[in-house]
């Protein structure tokens, strides 16, 4: 067990703080990243939590102490896991460890020691602003702090276990159906859906709890106890704090238990409806070029991995979505343009700015080299040059990203009644930064590849190539926005003539970001 905590830890802080080029690059984005976003989500829930602090003032501290240990549990459920499903089940060295004399229950628990850090802080990322800002109003005394440590702890138990079984329901979801990709994209957008749908609405939704935190404090108490044991534990009620400890380790271990039982099976894959035969099927075999093989390849590649697709996907369906919102709404939109009148002319830059944001999101191809992973030789072995290779997986990029930006670029420009040619200028920027995002991608992972990955969410979620893809787009993204605005206001030239100086800056830069992959992206791909 010893050795592989140490194996799981060593390669956690070695992923931190290197890339699969050996360079340590990668661990400071990483870290400036994780503390952004923290601080976001501290800002949201410090603003939840001012509201229902209310129930405190109508001696409903319990009630207050419920939602929020209620609110950590689902927050951390939503967001460990499918990372929970992959690390347990998907990870590469399931069968290595299990051809050893392992017991599967110390292969499982060394894989929740990273599964726990993860959870823990989405727990406390819900946990500590309630915490804090009751004590900052009303007090800590010992039992109460003792009382909030020891609930925090059960609650990431409660939280993990719940992930663990939620996560092998997933996968034996996910092992009956043709296409695991596909489902994993369709449960991240309800997801959102949901998620924007509860953002929305935020305000409503609190007032409410507000208004009725009598009687659902009388519902909680007579129907749902361990909510309301959960709440009497954080006051610092000891019976309630035992109880709930004692619950909240048990789910822990029974999960456990269970999973270690099946673990075998499951990873196996013989508990997942057996092994099915097919029938052989003659198929012609197409001849193609070398290219649309490769860039066949990596489209299959996409289609077909769940965390590939589920990432990098989401842009695209944004993307999508954005006309079709418009459409929706597209009375309340013109009344919001009504009263932008004196900015009308560069209303086409903001349809611009919109498609650019998402199409940085989509970077199919910043982790395409890194998903090689240990197969790079199979592809490196072929008679085919790495210029080839190269640009097989930008296409793969390009066949998926322009169609369908320059189609919603039109759309909304017809939906918000811009003139002709800014329309076309739109449909042409969005094609033309879709292309630039696909070379930048590959040139950066080119720089910093990753090859040591356990499972796919490495290269796609934890990789300084995704992330310096993202983020360097959304400001050049910026720094074209500023250039636009610097001509139309300080220049005085017209709006479409900005636009269309913009999309001749940025096809220069594509073009000569395009030459680089080319000539030394080849070299360098060639000498991995």
């Amino acid at each position: 067990m010893k050795t592989l905590l140490r194996i799981q830890m060593k390669n956690m802080l070695f992923r931190m703080r290197q890339n699969g080029s050996k360079k340590k690059a990668s661990g400071a984005w990483v870290i400036g990243l994780l503390i952004f976003v923290l601080l976001c989500m501290e800002v949201i829930f410090f603003a939840m939590w001012s509201q229902l602090i209310a129930f405190c003032d109508m001696g409903l501290d319990w009630l207050y102490f419920a939602l929020a240990g209620l609110v950590a549990v689902a927050f951390a459920v939503f967001g460990s896991v499918f990372m929970t499903q992959t690390q347990l089940y998907d990870a590469k060295d399931n069968e290595l460890l299990l051809s050893m004399p392992i017991r599967p229950m110390w292969i499982l628990l060394s894989r929740m020691v990273v599964l726990l850090v993860m959870t823990g802080a989405f727990t406390l990322a819900v946990l500590l602003p309630a915490f804090v800002l009751y004590g900052v109003f009303y007090g800590v005394t010992a039992l109460k702090l003792i009382g909030w440590v020891l609930s925090s702890i059960g609650l990431i138990l409660l939280a993990q276990a719940l992930c663990c079984a939620l996560g092998w329901v997933l996968h034996q979801f996910l092992a009956r159906i043709r296409n695991k990709a596909i489902a994993s994209l369709v449960y991240m957008v309800l997801f959102l859906v949901a998620y924007f749908y509860i953002y929305t609405n935020a305000n409503t939704l609190l007032t409410q709890l507000a208004q009725n935190g009598a009687e659902i404090a009388a519902a909680v108490q007579g129907a749902v106890w361990p909510l309301y044991a959960l709440g009497q534990a954080c006051t610092g009620d000891i019976l309630s704090l035992l109880s709930i400890v004692l619950l909240c380790g048990a789910a822990f271990a029974l999960v456990c238990w269970a999973l270690a039982a099946s673990f075998v099976k499951t990873v196996s894959g013989r508990q997942a409806g057996g092994v099915r035969r097919s029938k052989a099927v003659r198929n012609d075999a197409r001849v193609q070029s070398p290219l649309r093989a490769i860039s066949h390849k990596e489209l299959r590649k996409f289609l077909t991995s769940s965390v590939y697709l589920t990432n990098m996907g989401l842009g695209v369906i944004l993307i999508a979505a954005l006309p079709v919102a418009a459409l929706i709404f597209r009375s309340k939109l013109l009344e919001l343009l009504a009263m932008m009148e004196p900015i009308r002319p560069i209303v086409p830059g903001f349809v611009v700015l919109a498609l650019s944001f998402c199409i940085s999101t989509s970077c199919i191809s910043a982790p395409s080299v890194s998903l090689e992973g240990k197969s790079l030789w199979v592809i490196r072995s072929l008679p085919v040059s790495g210029r080839i290779v190269l640009l097989g997986k930008l296409r793969m990029h390009c066949l998926i990203m322009l169609p369908v930006s320059a189609v919603s670029a039109l759309v909304l420009g017809f939906v918000i009644g811009c003139s002709i040619w800014d329309t076309i200028l739109a449909a042409g920027i969005a094609v033309l930064f879709g292309w630039f995002v696909g070379v930048v991608g590959l040139v950066l992972n080119l720089l910093m590849p990753r090859f040591d990955w356990i499972n796919e969410a490495g290269p796609c979620k934890q990789s300084a190539s995704v992330m310096l893809t993202i983020f360097g787009c959304y400001f050049v993204m910026l720094l074209f926005a500023g250039i636009f605005v610097l001509l139309y206001s300080a220049a005085g030239l017209p709006a479409t003539l900005c636009l269309a100086l913009c999309a001749a800056l940025l096809c220069a830069a594509s073009a000569g970001m395009h030459v680089l992959l080319t000539h030394w992206g080849a070299r360098r791909f060639e000498a991995l």
